[in-house]
């Protein structure tokens, strides 16, 4: 686990994929396991909540070839050992794989291993690249966003792919109070722990944000530890 590349990503935007990144750095914090953060989402939301409490964090444009030289070379560099989280921008694409393809050899000469989760909503679309992906990393962990819709909403994927991997599911956070911490560059941690004054510190964000975290807590254990 602790020489873990894990790259969040997704077959197009606004499927919660910062929200999962977030969320994974959060589950190995609470397990008491330093990580790494590499953001190479052009929004950098990740980076700006998380720089502060993760054992390094790095930005990269990986919309370009040159920003995944750059993040192959970082994590051929980096003094520790620990596992890597990367926020990839929206969408997967040719290019991403292309980029993959490249990048790989060289981290797995390290004795790193190239995990992914592929979050998704409950569209055909969403999963136009996933087969592809999955040549190139052997670990993938589908992710059912369930701000979309019920497990059973996910029709293509079920049909399609559900008999083929473990399948986190992802619970649903009010968007109002996601939205809040996404303006307020917080971590999800830190709003359970909000003093009066701060942002999102009334008494149910503080319990939404407990029980979330929670269940997401949950749902990694099932599948990234069963």
């Amino acid at each position: 686990m602790h020489n873990d590349v894990i790259l969040v990503c997704g077959n197009k935007g606004s499927v919660g994929k910062s929200v999962a990144s977030k969320a994974l750095i959060e589950w190995y914090r609470a397990r008491e396991v330093k990580v790494m953060l590499a953001d190479g989402d052009p929004g950098k939301d990740v980076a700006k909540a998380y720089y502060q409490v993760v054992e390094s964090c790095e930005t990269f444009d990986l919309t370009v070839s040159e920003g995944w030289a750059d993040f192959t070379d970082w994590i051929c560099t980096v003094e520790h050992r620990l596992p890597i989280v990367a926020n990839l921008p929206d969408g997967v694409t040719e290019k991403t794989l292309y980029a993959l393809h490249r990048y790989k050899p060289a981290v797995d000469e390290l004795g790193f291993e190239t995990k992914a989760l592929f979050v998704m909503n409950t569209l055909p679309d969403c999963l136009i690249l996933l087969p592809q992906l999955r040549r190139s990393i052997k670990t993938i962990y589908p992710v059912k966003n369930l701000h979309f819709g019920k497990s059973t909403d996910f029709a293509h994927y079920n049909k399609k792919y559900g008999r083929h991997f473990e399948t986190i599911h992802f619970p649903r956070l009010q968007p109002r109070l996601m939205n809040e911490i996404r303006e307020a560059e917080l971590t999800f941690e830190a709003v359970t722990r909000a003093r009066p004054n701060e942002a999102c510190s009334t008494l149910l964000a503080r319990l939404e944000m407990e029980r979330w975290l929670e269940q997401v807590y949950v749902a990694f254990d099932e599948v990234m530890e069963g």
